[in-house]
């Protein structure tokens, strides 16, 4: 399964779970922040894309 996903999107290419721990991957726009093991360490990805999106949304 994870081959034909990386064939139909390739940003899930080299996304794997790290250590035989659970792993989220934060990506926007082609850019991958460092793998989340925890539900905080996925919260804080997930405010710092929300942010940079604020950010550009505010530059435009």
């Amino acid at each position: 399964m994870r081959k034909k996903n990386a064939r139909t999107m390739p940003i899930v290419t080299g996304k794997t779970a790290i250590g035989d721990k659970v792993t989220a991957y934060v990506c926007e726009r082609g850019i991958c922040l460092l793998p989340a093991h925890t539900p905080d360490d996925l919260a804080t990805r997930l405010k710092r894309v929300d942010t940079l999106e604020k950010t550009i949304n505010n530059a435009l």
